[in-house]
């Protein structure tokens, strides 16, 4: 297995925080790569933010409605490949 982390979106040098909108999937989930995941949202756009690869979503680690920096691990797809 090998696990892929999700992280929140960096647009730019100067991007702030993201804020986590909504999750569309729960932890166990088992996904396609291209699947929605949740949906951020920064000062200049809303996203979907989308599975990297084929696999089972990991822990839910920033909640809905809370804010997080560029970078942070969001959760991860544990995948075969």
């Amino acid at each position: 297995m090998v696990r892929i982390d999700v992280t929140a979106p960096r647009y730019g040098m100067t991007e702030g925080d993201s804020y986590i909108k909504t999750w569309l999937v729960e932890a166990g989930a088992t996904v396609h790569a291209g699947t929605p995941l949740l949906v951020v949202e920064t000062a200049k756009a809303e996203t979907e933010i989308e599975s990297p690869a084929d696999g089972v979503v990991g822990e839910l680690l920033a909640t809905a409605d809370s804010e997080v920096p560029p970078g942070t691990v969001l959760t991860w797809i544990e995948s075969e490949s």
